[in-house]
């Protein structure tokens, strides 16, 4: 570079000089020449210099050049939520928030009487509550907000958001008019194509899928066991194929009991939870993925019983193993449904909500019995039109007999079939046909069978 600097000023002040009136008589020939050979070293500098940089870009294309990334459907769809997401939402400092919710309303009339009053759980004993109800509530309804941040830096970039939920189903004894608020989520999390970290409440690991039962139950205590639960979760996701992915989910859990028992019976440890799933792309970008996993879970729950002598701590076990399956056949008609065995449920909505068979004997000596259950559910949807959809499925809930003296659920079934039609993205309606049969143990007061039809006409709308 000095070499070149000096050649051109050479050069150019040279050639300078030489073109001046004044000197030009008196440059030698030798000196002429000299110029004239520098100026051919210059001419070739440049060009070797020009060569050197076309080779160089030449490489940096080859070796650097970005691949064009493809995006599988579901990718396209869920940028294009995002972005929707972030056009509505409000905006704090680099956070968005998006305000959510959902107005519900049910007409439910029923032959026999159920419990809750607003949603059904059980048929009540036929003997002492036979005689028909019908009720209409509005305390389903729920509202929430999502919140989005600036991605973390870390393995190779997470996603951050969060999520707070609630409805008004808290105290289910409560007056229909003057409703109590339950938190369904409150939870932040981080995730990328590979890993998700998540700190707070929301759904459980095990059994993920839920009914499409108009019920707001959806099934619950009736063969569909998860529920929402406080967690630590942590995930791993693979790609075998380009049309498989692999999920792995492990969470450190509290089981709180469910929305009818208020105590948390912690253990010693936290519950875990974990399960593997599968999901399958099909070749037919409008039709549903096959999804299908294996789940479990583990703790114990520790029960502090009032005796004769004073109190006394009884722990008993919790667990379960369970497995799921999405299964579509067509574009628009599939099947799907969870079975599951366990025991100590009630935690997860399972073995009706009876964890432990309170006999007089058993908590007497403090030996209380922990009650397994069997059960699951089943369901096919047809969309009979891009609007309407029809659902038909069956549910059951079994906790094991010789597990329960006391204990006055036996199982608790319901067959159910609903139509919804949806008149635009934010309203639909839809009407359900339920029989449901709660059996309970002999010389239960009231009797010992509960059976309904249930019929109920819901509305929806949705923001």
């Amino acid at each position: 570079m000095k070499r070149l600097c000096l050649t051109f000023v050479c050069l150019f002040g040279g050639t300078a000089l030489f073109q001046s009136p004044v000197f030009s008589e008196e440059i030698p020939a030798d000196l002429i020449a000299r110029f004239e050979q520098l100026e051919k070293e210059t001419e070739a500098m440049r060009t070797e210099l020009a060569a050197l940089k076309k080779e160089k870009s030449s490489q940096k294309t080859e070796l650097y050049q970005p691949v064009e990334e493809t995006k599988t459907p579901s990718q396209e769809i869920h940028d294009e939520v995002a972005r929707q997401v972030q056009e509505s939402a409000w905006k704090k400092g680099e956070a968005y928030i998006r305000p959510y919710g959902m107005f519900w309303a049910s007409l439910i009339g029923a032959d026999a009487r159920f419990a809750p009053a607003d949603s059904v759980k059980m048929i009540l004993p036929g003997d002492a509550y036979g005689q028909s109800v019908c009720t209409v509530a509005a305390r389903c309804s729920r509202l929430g907000i999502d919140v989005k941040a600036p991605d973390a830096p870390i393995l190779g970039g997470m996603e951050m958001s969060g999520r707070l939920e609630i409805d008004f189903m808290g105290d289910l004894g409560a007056v229909e008019n003057k409703p109590s608020v339950l938190m369904r989520h409150a939870y932040w999390k981080m995730e990328n194509d590979t890993f998700l970290f998540l700190v707070g409440q929301t759904n459980d690991v095990i059994s993920p899928l839920n009914s499409g039962s108009l019920n707001y139950f959806v099934n619950w205590f009736a063969g569909n066991i998860g529920y929402r639960n406080p967690q630590i979760l942590f995930g791993r996701f693979f790609y075998p194929s380009e049309r498989m992915r692999v999920d792995w989910k492990v969470s450190l859990s509290q089981l709180c009991g469910s929305d009818f028992n208020t105590s948390d019976h912690a253990g010693r440890y936290p519950t875990i939870q974990t399960r593997l799933g599968w999901t399958i792309a099909s070749c037919d970008p409008e039709q549903t993925p096959i999804q299908f996993g294996i789940s479990a879970h583990i703790g114990e729950q520790c029960y502090n019983l009032a005796l004769l002598h004073g109190t006394e701590d009884v722990t008993i076990d919790t667990w379960s193993v369970n497995a799921d399956l999405t299964l579509p056949l067509t574009t628009r008609f599939g099947i799907r449904g969870e079975v599951f065995h366990g025991q100590g449920l009630a935690g997860v909505n399972g073995g009706v909500d009876q964890s432990v068979d309170f006999s007089l004997l058993r908590v007497a000596d403090a030996s209380l019995r922990s009650i397994h259950a069997t059960g699951g559910w089943a369901e096919i949807w047809w969309d009979l039109t891009r609007k309407a959809k029809l659902t038909v499925g069956y549910g059951i809930d079994n906790p094991l007999d010789s597990d329960m003296d006391v204990a006055p659920i036996r199982s608790n079934s319901v067959l159910y079939t609903n139509i919804v039609y949806q008149f635009t993205p934010f309203l639909r309606t839809g009407v359900e046909y339920s029989y449901w049969k709660t059996l309970y143990r002999e010389g239960y007061v009231g009797g010992d069978v509960g059976k309904a039809n249930v019929v109920q006409w819901m509305w929806q709308f949705e923001f």
